[in-house]
């Protein structure tokens, strides 16, 4: 993948210790760091190939922290809504 098509950030927290493991690990590889993590995902969709590729969403069953947002709004829609019925 060719620089300029790298435009979008990808903004997490990890811990110190696991930043230090995964930028060692890279340069250890011959990689930036970006271009690791690229190589991680692909090797985790080649050994689970029942996720397609490219997939965004996570699974139904994973609550993610807006999906809790979303249900937490949902839930107090319906009780507003059984007061005034």
């Amino acid at each position: 993948m060719k620089a300029a098509e790298r435009s979008e950030e990808l903004c997490f927290k990890v811990t110190g210790t696991f930043k230090q493991a995964f930028k060692q690990t890279a340069k250890a590889l011959g990689l930036k760091k970006s271009a690791f993590l690229e190589k991680l995902v692909a090797d985790w969709h080649e050994r689970h190939p029942a996720m397609p590729a490219g997939a965004g969403a996570p699974a139904a069953s994973v609550t993610t922290p807006a999906r809790r947002a979303a249900q937490g709004k949902a839930a107090r829609n319906a009780a507003t809504s059984s007061r005034r019925a």
